[in-house]
């Protein structure tokens, strides 16, 4: 059977929409972490996201969190400057589960 999601803990480093992403900061007990953002054309520093992985079942069973879509950013990813702000996401994430 094919692998149709990738684990939040394998993209690290990964590029979408013009930007590199680096982690920063990664939580495996709650699946979610932090990128920070990088204009691939300019190089210059773009901000960060803060993302909580969405579980996902593969068609052969196993379980992953994927990297949510952009349609649920506001709910499990948030964009921002402020690097303190997004960490009391996962603050509250944390406490969530």
């Amino acid at each position: 059977m094919s692998i149709v999601a990738k684990d939040i803990s394998e993209k690290m480093i990964f590029s979408r929409y013009g930007y590199d992403y680096h982690c920063i900061y990664y939580n495996p007990d709650f699946h979610c972490g932090v990128w920070k953002m990088t204009d691939k054309n300019t190089g210059r520093f773009s901000g960060y996201e803060v993302v909580k992985g969405l579980k996902y079942k593969q068609p052969d069973g196993s379980i992953v969190y994927r990297y949510p879509g952009d349609e649920l950013f506001g709910y499990l990813g948030f964009y921002s400057y402020n690097l303190d702000r997004l960490l009391k996401h996962i603050d509250e994430w944390m406490e969530l589960d």
